[in-house]
């Protein structure tokens, strides 16, 4: 197993503070958090392009040359910096490191796109609808999964594409799992480190439960019939895979056989490095 990188170290204090699991708990850089988001994006060759839609101001990033695809892949940003401390919300939920762009800008660049969540990025811009408990307990409440649905729409036009292979990191991986149960164009679900069963997770850690959330977990109806895959860091102490496994047997227990641990991995460690490997037979080729 690889040594402890900086990616892991505030995971230590993020375990201290359970209300700030899942908030963007990395290293912080000395570079302002748009900044290194743009910098992703300009290195990929891909553009931001901020979204209004019926109830937040969405920013994604796209390839700046597209051409049309039946198929493409949609990546969800995490919860990006939700709380500072045990009691603190953000006054701003915009990631220190944007994980979930890492991840779409690492393979198949050029057949995917990129979603970030309520708030991050826009948040001068949508001050008015940008209040503290879309990034903390109603951060995954219909008006947050309603906005996304219809960046995806935006992005399929973009592409002239038919069907998504939906992605989502962390918390972005519950926002991905509510759109699948309620879109027929998903054809595949993704996830990665996500607390796909909020109910079980906020109780694993002892935390006041997601008041004003929906719980993927609740969706059985329609979730045993998508196609899924859940990767679970087997180093992750802020979503074990007793989460996943959670949200696995509440729907279907086959579903069991659709999350899958990886090596070296923990919360935010290293998914950006392992993404090309795993990645391979799951996203759409460029």
């Amino acid at each position: 197993m690889r040594g402890r990188s900086t990616y892991d170290l505030p995971l230590l204090f993020c375990l201290t503070g359970v209300l700030v699991l899942l908030s963007g708990c990395i290293a912080t850089s000395l570079q302002p958090r748009p900044q290194i988001a743009s910098a992703i994006a300009e290195d990929a060759r891909w553009q931001p392009l901020d979204l209004e839609t019926a109830t937040y101001r969405l920013r994604l990033y796209l390839p700046k040359e597209r051409q049309p695809r039946r198929q493409i892949a949609v990546y969800i940003e995490g919860d990006g910096l939700a709380w500072i401390d045990q009691a603190t919300p953000s006054s701003d939920p915009t990631p220190r490191d944007p994980i979930a762009l890492r991840l779409a800008t690492t393979h198949h660049a050029a057949s995917a796109a990129y979603i970030a969540r309520p708030c991050q990025y826009t948040l001068e811009a949508d001050i008015s609808r940008c209040q503290t408990a879309v990034w903390t307990n109603a951060r995954y409440s219909e008006p947050v999964i309603a906005a996304t649905s219809q960046a995806i729409d935006h992005i399929k036009s973009v592409f002239q594409a038919q069907e998504i292979v939906l992605v989502g990191y962390s918390g972005g991986g519950v926002v991905a799992a509510l759109l699948a149960a309620r879109r027929a164009d998903i054809s595949l679900l993704v996830t990665v480190a996500a607390n796909l069963d909020t109910e079980f997770w906020t109780n694993h850690h002892g935390v006041s439960p997601l008041v004003g959330s929906l719980n993927p977990a609740d969706f059985g109806d329609t979730l045993k019939q998508q196609r899924q895959l859940h990767f679970v860091g087997i180093d992750d102490e802020i979503v074990p895979v007793s989460v996943a496994r959670s949200y696995a047997l509440k729907i279907d227990k086959t579903l069991l056989r659709t999350i899958k641990t990886v090596q070296d991995a923990a919360h935010t460690c290293c998914w950006d490095e392992l993404w090309p490997a795993i990645a391979r037979d799951i996203v759409p080729p460029g």
